[in-house]
């Protein structure tokens, strides 16, 4: 793996339910992988923050493999 992250998809997911809550909230999304890459990998989920204030930012990660 590089020492370096690089992002190779980004996608953005939609919610299958009521998604003003404090609940958790399932979601969806399709993500295509570039068949040039098999290995390790990171899935970051990132929380919608439309005000931009860091103090309303939040994620979480995932580590992942890519096989085929």
């Amino acid at each position: 793996m590089d020492s370096v992250p690089q992002e190779h998809v980004i996608a953005p997911a939609q919610a299958q339910g009521e998604w003003m809550t404090e609940n958790f909230v399932p979601f969806k999304v399709e993500l295509t992988v570039p068949q040039t890459y098999i290995g390790p990998a990171t899935l970051v989920l990132h929380k919608d923050n439309p005000s931009g204030l860091p103090d309303h930012e939040a994620s979480v990660s995932f580590p992942i493999t890519i096989e085929y």
